[in-house]
């Protein structure tokens, strides 16, 4: 195609790979899997989702919560 620097795009290939995140924005133009900066990628809550439940009674009941998600300032 005329305007782009090929070469400039089969770097960030052989850099990053054809699967990564530079790759796909950059290169293929397509919108990322994941996000960089995020501690749970949202392909790995979506393959959960997937998944069957298993239901262990005997498991610990574990809670995650986010208390900065609506603190409010103190006056």
């Amino acid at each position: 195609m005329e305007g782009t620097d090929k070469a400039m795009y089969e770097q960030i290939i052989a850099e990053f790979g054809e699967d990564s995140y530079q790759a796909r924005v950059e290169v293929y133009g397509q919108f990322p899997l994941d996000d960089e900066g995020s501690f749970i990628s949202p392909t790995l809550v979506m393959q959960a989702f997937a998944r069957k439940a298993h239901n262990d009674p005997s498991a610990p009941i574990i809670m995650g919560i986010d208390p900065a998600r609506s603190a409010r300032t103190a006056r």
